[in-house]
């Protein structure tokens, strides 16, 4: 049930029918209005603005890329072009979380690169939280991690290891 005191708006987007029924009925479940719901492909050309934007893209899909916005290197891979999705999306002093391949982080490629610096130089990154191996299984095996950006001054970025079993957040899980 709704926190009674907590106000805020929803939009959705899934381009893949069975999901969004799926999600369609979660929502309906918990109270949530689904109005704002679309059966639609989330990576269109937008103006539009969010206080918080959540991303799952599909892992290993080659998408085409008609909107280079930002001057970054066109991609064709979902996870790159959903993290632009995310960047473009949040409004300022918002925030926007996205599942990445771990491979993202340690990888040495144009594009890679390009978003990571463009990423640092603007200071948009607020944590890494590595996540354990096969969370998507059976879908797919790919060791992910959870971008989370701010678009506001992150002094601190948290680096939290979520794979270990008793994971307990402590100063130790911090990278000042």
């Amino acid at each position: 049930r709704l926190n009674s005191s907590s106000c805020f708006s929803f939009k959705g987007e899934e381009i893949n029918l069975s999901t969004f029924l799926l999600s369609f009925i979660n929502l309906a479940v918990n109270h949530i209005p689904v109005c704002n719901f679309h059966n639609e492909d989330s990576l269109k050309q937008t103006d539009e603005k969010f206080d918080l934007v959540v991303c799952c893209p599909p892992v290993n899909v080659r998408i085409p890329d008609n909107n280079l916005t930002l001057g970054f290197p066109a991609s064709n891979r979902s996870h790159i072009l959903f993290l632009r999705h995310v960047i473009n999306s949040i409004d300022k002093g918002g925030r926007g979380m996205v599942f990445m391949p771990e491979g993202f982080l340690f990888s040495d490629g144009n594009v890679e690169r390009a978003y990571k610096k463009y990423i640092l130089q603007n200071r948009l990154l607020e944590g890494i939280i590595s996540l354990p191996a096969g969370i998507f299984a059976p879908y797919s095996g790919i060791k992910t991690s959870l971008l989370v950006l701010s678009k506001k001054e992150n002094k601190r970025v948290y680096l939290i290891d979520a794979s270990v079993p008793a994971f307990q957040k402590s100063d130790d899980n911090r990278l000042i």
